[in-house]
């Protein structure tokens, strides 16, 4: 029997190693590992870097900050100022003197004073324009100042109108409306007559004025820009 022969380092099939290659490893026994262990042993995994957030809930991405005035704002200016629409303030601001005149004719043929529906007058004027003009009374101030002296003159002409009509018709009391109206008429522009009621003409053109004053300036105050 012949000796057997050493085991090649690479089957014959394959061509003739490459300069420079290097000799295959030679096995390792069975012997060598332990009974029971694994040959191919699952390798140890990565480490968690320490950088990486803990495992959580997703909280969203962080919200910007609100913007400390709206986007378009030049910073450092107030916002402009709305249109006044001085017509359409005007327009509503008649309507506190048709009633201003109503009440203050009522009150005074009751006995009450109503110097002071003037200076509600005067305010329900100034706050009526402002709600029809969109913006406090800048270029409508001569306007608002106007409507309100025609209302102190219409009130007074309705207070004495009034009085004067209620008089005439209880000393004749089977006169009709028609025939009432002409005396009114006369003694309405009759100098003697105001001179009986000038004092009461006098205090209601005083708390209107106040009345004017007052509303004037809460209306400039409140329409004031504020400087950033």
């Amino acid at each position: 029997m012949s000796d057997p022969q050493p085991t090649p380092e690479r089957p014959d099939f394959l061509p003739a190693g490459r300069p420079g290659d290097q000799p295959l490893p030679p096995p390792t026994p069975a012997s060598q590992y332990p009974v029971g262990a694994d040959p191919y042993p699952t390798p140890a995994p990565y480490p968690t870097p320490a950088t990486y957030p803990a495992p959580g809930p997703y909280a969203g991405p962080t919200p910007y900050p609100a913007p400390a005035q709206p986007v378009g704002q030049p910073v450092g200016h107030p916002a402009p100022a709305p249109l006044e629409n001085v017509g359409r303030g005007v327009l509503f601001s008649l309507l506190a003197v048709v009633l201003g005149a109503v009440l203050a004719g009522l009150l005074y043929q009751m006995g009450y004073i109503a110097s002071i529906t003037s200076f509600l007058m005067a305010i329900a004027a100034g706050w009526l324009y402002t709600k029809g003009a969109g913006s406090a009374p800048r270029a409508g101030v001569g306007a608002l100042i106007g409507v309100i002296v025609v209302g102190v003159i219409v009130s007074l002409f309705t207070m004495l109108g009034w009085g004067l009509y209620t008089e005439i018709a209880a000393e004749l009391p089977g006169a009709a409306f028609a025939d009432i109206l002409p005396l009114v008429l006369d003694n309405l522009f009759y100098p003697p007559v105001w001179s009986v009621f000038a004092m009461d003409a006098l205090i209601f053109v005083v708390f209107a004025a106040l009345g004017t004053f007052t509303t004037l300036r809460q209306l400039r105050r409140a329409g004031t820009p504020t400087q950033a």
